[in-house]
C-alpha cells in the first residue's frame, strides 16, 4: 500500500506500507514492512520491519522487529525492537541438504 497524499485515519494492512516523501498521514500505520519517506504523525507497528528513510518525519512510538532509521530523518517517539525467534543455521543446513535428497 503507498500513501501519497494527506490521510487522516489508521492504515492497517498484511502486506508493506509506504509512507511517500509527499505523503503524511494522521494516525497509527500497522503493516509487515512500513517505509517512511513522508510524514506519519502517529504510532506505527511494523510486523517485520520499519524503515525510516532521510526525508521521513514520525511523530508516534514505533515497534518493528528490524529497524532501520537514516542520519538525518526525524523521529520523536520511544522505539522498541520487538523479539524474534534466533535462527539456528545449523538445523537449516541440515533440513537444506536433508531435501537435496
Amino acid at each position: 500500500m503507498r500513501v501519497a497524499g494527506h490521510l487522516h485515519g489508521q492504515v492497517v494492512s498484511r502486506e508493506s506500507v509506504l509512507v511517500e516523501r509527499s505523503g503524511t498521514v494522521q494516525g497509527d500505520v500497522d503493516g509487515r514492512d512500513v517505509i517512511v519517506e513522508g510524514t506519519v504523525e502517529g504510532n506505527v507497528r511494523a510486523t517485520r520491519k520499519f524503515e525510516l528513510r532521510l526525508t521521513g518525519r514520525v511523530r508516534g512510538d514505533v515497534q518493528a522487529a528490524s529497524i532501520a532509521i537514516a542520519d538525518g530523518s526525524f523521529l520523536h517517539g520511544k522505539v522498541v525492537a520487538l523479539e524474534q525467534e534466533p535462527v539456528r543455521f545449523r538445523e537449516k543446513r541440515r533440513h537444506a541438504r536433508a531435501s537435496h535428497l
